[in-house]
């Protein structure tokens, strides 16, 4: 794949960089934006995310240009490294801020075919065009967020028109106003996914074989990846789970009357331990199966390069230590 060490620091920094910042992003507008989206203000809805949407492009325009300049001024890292760390943060923040719009709107298969689709052009790019693999991500890139930002202005023009803003359609929020009542959310959204990325730059700062601040370490981002396999699929049936539960639970709340409050408290604590106990057993199938998975990937591996794909202890310890906090996270999520 021809994938160095190097580049592989600058797909990571500028990765990390799009999550961290478009988080605050992305919570301001699934509480606001879908907020009115949900009573069908669309008109309100659509301005309110347009204009947290060009908030973000423009920070994250100012974050790039500071990067390039502080880059210029210090040389944290060569002007090549900085250049792709910019492309790859700006493209995926395009990327994040259109896929949360289409959340927002309850498009999941259509963010989902989005991304499926970004995936089939880095292929195409890299193994039948024999572009490089940097060059064919970003250019899939470019195609997918820009994509994905179309569509969503489509979605705005097509609800606006299809259904349009229902019973008394209230005012545009002031900015101040607006800016106050999510700062809170954005605080959140900022802090976690700094939090999720923490461990990496930590990890990855205390490198002593390279000369820059920060360093990709395979063998820590391997041991740290097998156990997020673990988190994957589970993750997923959460997402459905807490889903039905939500919307069962505000059918259940017009049903019950005030003096049945027990009766609804017992019925969903039943129904959640249920839950809870269907999603340890399939945590504790996905768990053993990706095991047995790595075990018999890791004998290929060895056949074919010599070495165990495990046998690194610095992969064996972070995908150890990594696996009982992630099963808590999955659980308090």
């Amino acid at each position: 794949m021809d994938l160095s060490v190097e580049l592989a620091t600058c797909i990571a920094i500028g990765t990390i960089l799009s999550f961290v910042l478009v988080g605050g992003f992305t919570q301001s507008i699934a509480r606001k934006g879908f907020f009115y989206m949900n009573q069908h203000f669309y008109n309100v809805g659509g301005k309110i995310t347009s204009n947290t949407i060009k908030t973000g492009f423009a920070l994250c325009f100012v974050v790039a240009v500071s990067l390039l300049v502080f880059n210029l001024l210090f040389e944290i890292f060569t002007f090549p490294m900085m250049l792709i760390i910019n492309i790859f943060f700006v493209l995926l923040m395009s990327l994040w801020l259109s896929v949360t719009v289409m959340y927002t709107l309850r498009k999941e298969l259509v963010f989902t075919g989005l991304l499926a689709v970004g995936i089939a052009l880095v292929y195409v790019f890299f193994r039948l065009l024999n572009l490089h693999i940097i060059l064919s991500q970003a250019v899939s890139l470019t195609i997918v967020s820009t994509a994905g930002i179309l569509i969503t202005c489509l979605m705005f023009l097509y609800y606006r028109r299809k259904y349009g803003d229902t019973g008394a359609v209230p005012a545009l929020p002031r900015f101040s106003f607006l800016a106050y009542s999510v700062t809170p959310y954005f605080i959140y959204g900022f802090l976690y996914f700094a939090f999720l990325f923490m461990d990496r730059v930590i990890a990855w700062s205390v490198n002593v074989d390279s000369v820059y601040l920060i360093w990709f370490r395979g063998p820590y981002e391997l041991g740290l990846d097998l156990a997020l396999l673990t988190l994957i699929i589970p993750m997923g049936l959460n997402e459905v789970i807490i889903g039905d539960f939500m919307l069962n639970l505000r059918a259940s709340q017009k049903e019950y009357t005030g003096d049945r409050t027990a009766e609804l408290n017992g019925k969903y604590r039943k129904m959640y331990i249920k839950r809870f106990v269907l999603v340890l057993i399939i945590s504790f199938a996905v768990s053993v199966a990706i095991y047995i998975l790595i075990r018999y990937i890791g004998i290929d591996f060895i056949i074919k390069t010599g070495t165990g794909l495990v046998s690194n202890p610095v992969t064996r310890f972070v995908s150890r230590w990594h696996f009982l906090p992630i099963r808590c996270f999955q659980f308090r999520s």
